[in-house]
């Protein structure tokens, strides 16, 4: 594992006592085991706060972390994204572009006919205008559950004359429920969901049963489902939920992200050398 600078980490030495109040994953169990034996425990804090975690250290360097809570950065974003009409609102839910009310055609959103693809949670949009630099003939639907952010990067989009792209925002979810053909879209990503630590939240995990049935459906034979996290046991469990959704061909990790779409959480985990557990699963022929 890369070496964290120490800069970093916390000079307070956490307490293996409250690691161990965690959700129980591979993760947490590999951390403790390693205190058992004699490493030194540290908590830590990712430059501008955008994840915590415990790490262990031997002989100065980082052998081993997870992450127990992410955040998202509270700036608005460049000034110069926003159109002047707009600036100085904080009525993002009002502005922010959505999908159409009722049933409606995917195909029909971006005008084109290069391959459509959809890309979940992209935040500040550094995955959709990624995507659009390393394959421009692909049509990207970015829906992001943060309408502040999705307000944003459509202004930036429209700036930059990019075309091939669209931001909503909204509850992935209940929108591919309602979108139409099936078998309309080549490839879907999911980058690193909010992993819901509390038991209470479980039904707000985007990669389960209801966001799984309506990927199953869009995706045409052949295409790809590509999901990453840095979250060790919700790895495992997305996995098995692929599996058991039962159009899938068993997922297979990957060790980089091969389509371009690099996230700004990506970019910022492999900067800080943590560990990021990515999935592909191809939809099988019906």
């Amino acid at each position: 594992m890369a070496s964290i600078p120490l800069a970093w980490i916390s000079s307070r030495t956490s307490d293996a006592e409250r690691l161990a109040k965690k959700p129980p994953n591979d993760a947490v169990a590999r951390l403790l085991r390693a205190v058992e034996a004699g490493d030194e425990l540290r908590r830590f804090r990712a430059p501008q706060g955008r994840c915590e975690g415990y790490c262990v250290l031997r002989d100065g360097e980082v052998v081993a972390s997870a992450t127990t809570r992410t955040r998202s950065t509270r700036s608005d974003g460049p000034l110069e994204d926003v159109p002047e009409s707009d600036r100085g609102t904080r009525r993002y839910g009002q502005v922010a572009p959505r999908a159409p009310d009722g049933r409606f055609d995917l195909t029909k959103v971006i005008e084109g006919d290069g391959p459509l693809e959809i890309d979940v949670g992209f935040g500040r949009g550094q995955s959709l205008f990624r995507r659009a630099a390393f394959e421009p003939k692909a049509r990207v639907l970015g829906i992001e559950i943060k309408a502040k952010w999705a307000y944003l990067v459509e202004a930036r989009r429209r700036r930059e004359g990019l075309g091939q792209l669209r931001s909503w925002a909204g509850d992935v979810r209940e929108i591919l429920e309602r979108a139409d053909p099936d078998g309309s879209v080549a490839r879907m990503y999911v980058h690193f969901p909010d992993p819901w630590w509390k038991r209470k939240h479980a039904e707000r995990i985007v990669v389960a049963d209801r966001f799984l049935a309506s990927a199953a459906r869009l995706l045409r034979d052949g295409g790809e489902l590509f999901v990453q996290t840095d979250v060790e046991h919700r790895a495992s469990e997305y996995a098995q939920a692929i599996s058991a959704q039962g159009a899938f061909e068993p997922p297979r990790p990957v060790d980089h992200n091969p389509f371009g779409s690099v996230s700004g959480r990506e970019s910022q985990a492999e900067l800080n050398g943590l560990p990021i557990h990515r999935l592909v699963a191809r939809r099988l022929a019906r």
